[in-house]
């Protein structure tokens, strides 16, 4: 899911599928590529790992992950938390929403994020505040 709507984002195929059903025909330069691009994954559990294993395919440029606690097998660097949001092009979550982790993204984290980086939220509502 996260890849997919990576990929639906950066590349604008919302942007190009609503033009065709409107009879337009769009040139457009294509979108961005996710090759080259640094992808932040908050919680590197099974699933957080899994998503970065997928980036990886695609040739991102760096995987940061970010978790309680240390995760040997992460095939990305663990940073902290800022750092991935400071240093991202696409940051995925993937935590659960539980007293810990309700509203943990806020705007103190968001503000952080660069002016084009995308955030995929595949968590719960609540842990985004």
């Amino acid at each position: 899911l996260t890849v997919g709507l990576a990929v639906t984002s950066f590349r604008e195929v919302v942007v190009g599928d609503r033009a065709i059903r409107e009879g337009k025909w769009v040139i457009s330069e294509g979108g961005l590529e996710i090759c080259n691009k640094t992808v932040g994954i908050v919680g590197i559990g099974a699933i957080g790992n899994r998503t970065a294993e997928l980036f990886s395919a695609f040739r991102a440029k760096e995987i940061l992950g970010w978790s309680r606690s240390p995760k040997p097998d992460f095939i990305g660097r663990q940073v902290d938390l800022e750092t991935v949001f400071k240093s991202s092009d696409i940051v995925s979550v993937h935590v659960p929403l539980n007293a810990e982790t309700q509203g943990m993204i806020g705007r103190d984290l968001l503000q952080h994020l660069k002016p084009d980086s995308v955030l995929i939220n595949v968590a719960r509502a609540g842990v985004v505040d």
